[in-house]
């Protein structure tokens, strides 16, 4: 039984590889009902987000294997969602490919960064990073039934945008690689040989 509890954390980050790959079925075959069938499976992909590393942290098993694990499988599940919602409605793509073009770049850029200074796959799962999910969540929700998102596509980029400056000066500032760092603040406190304090519910 203790064996299976441990096993939770990793079962609910491979759920977000099945999910994904439902998600892109049902995009390409466009069922009837495919819109809301496919915004349920993405709340569902993001709830398993939340409570792998929550589970993870209370069973004291949040190890940087499993963190690391999560933030490639976390890539992968919202790059899918993202091409099926714009295979869907290709007219957002047209209206707002700067934008999207900027934050997968950033994205990119944050992570070559952390790859070339640390030679490892950075996995800090920022406090800011955690709310920009939902806020991808909502977006592409918002595309996905009604076509267009223009106030909901507008905040997701400028705080996206945020927090990949806050990933980046986390990247910057931390002495050595370590996963799960809450924010530019705690890097620093860090860097000064000070000790962080963490919520067990973001990463405690």
């Amino acid at each position: 039984m203790k064996n299976f509890k441990n096993n939770i954390p990793e079962l609910l980050i491979y759920s977000r590889l099945v999910i994904a790959w439902i998600i892109l079925t049902l995009g390409i075959a466009k069922p009837k009902g495919v819109e809301s069938a496919i915004c349920t499976l993405l709340v569902i992909g993001l709830v398993t987000d939340i409570f792998d590393g929550i589970i993870a942290r209370y069973l004291h098993i949040s190890t940087t294997h499993l963190r690391q694990l999560d933030t490639k499988i976390d890539r992968l599940f919202w790059i899918t969602a993202l091409f099926v919602t714009l295979f869907l409605h290709p007219l957002f793509l047209f209206q707002h490919w700067l934008g999207l073009s900027i934050l997968l770049v950033t994205e990119l850029m944050t992570w070559l960064i952390g790859k070339v200074k640390f030679k490892n796959n950075i996995s800090f799962h920022s406090i800011l990073s955690k709310f920009w999910a939902i806020s991808i969540l909502i977006t592409l929700i918002d595309v996905i039934l009604d076509g267009h998102a223009d106030i909901t596509f507008a905040v997701t980029f400028w705080y996206g945008l945020i927090v990949q400056l806050d990933i980046l000066l986390i990247t910057l500032i931390l002495p050595e690689f370590q996963c799960d760092i809450p924010s530019t603040w705690h890097a620093i406190r860090i860097r000064k040989g000070k000790t962080i304090g963490r919520l067990k519910i973001f990463n405690g």
